[in-house]
């Protein structure tokens, strides 16, 4: 496991105070937050190179490297369903949202298995269009704002 997917399961930025499980949900939320913008941005710029140049080795890795970031997140949060369930009941927490998440991990793997002609693969996979709209869907940003109010160091303002 590299050391950067090692750090998205850490779980010391999370509030001391919160039970384990809460404690588990924080810190992989926050790690998903955070790699959503950037690797949205990263896929857009993966994408039009291969659509531009062909998809090379390099772009082929990266996009691969990304998957497996995300793939490391959304397993563990996967693996605790039952909070996830928990949370989607809660008032007024916004679920995480994992089919929009999914939709880019599967785009950033249909990247990485493109060959020298690249259009059926890309074809299946999202636009820079579509991320943009993947992004700004409401369900996202509920839940991207609501994990902005519920930051640790926003409570005692």
């Amino acid at each position: 496991m590299s050391d950067l997917r090692r750090e998205l399961l850490d779980t010391s930025d999370a509030p001391p105070d919160l039970s384990p499980d809460l404690r588990f949900l924080a810190s992989r939320q926050a790690a998903l937050a955070a790699l959503l913008q950037d690797h949205a941005d990263r896929y857009t710029a993966l994408y039009t190179a291969a659509r531009d140049t062909g998809p090379t080795l390099e772009i082929r890795h990266a996009a691969l490297q990304s998957a497996g970031n995300l793939a490391t997140l959304l397993q563990s949060l996967r693996s605790r369903e039952e909070l996830q369930v928990a949370l989607a009941h809660a008032p007024g927490f916004v679920p995480t949202p994992l089919l929009a998440i999914d939709q880019l991990f599967y785009s950033f793997t249909l990247l990485a298995a493109a060959t020298e002609t690249p259009d059926d693969v890309l074809e299946a996979a999202l636009t820079p269009a579509g991320v943009t709209e993947l992004l700004q869907a409401n369900r996202v940003q509920d839940w991207l704002r609501g994990l902005t109010e519920t930051r640790p160091d926003r409570m005692n303002q």
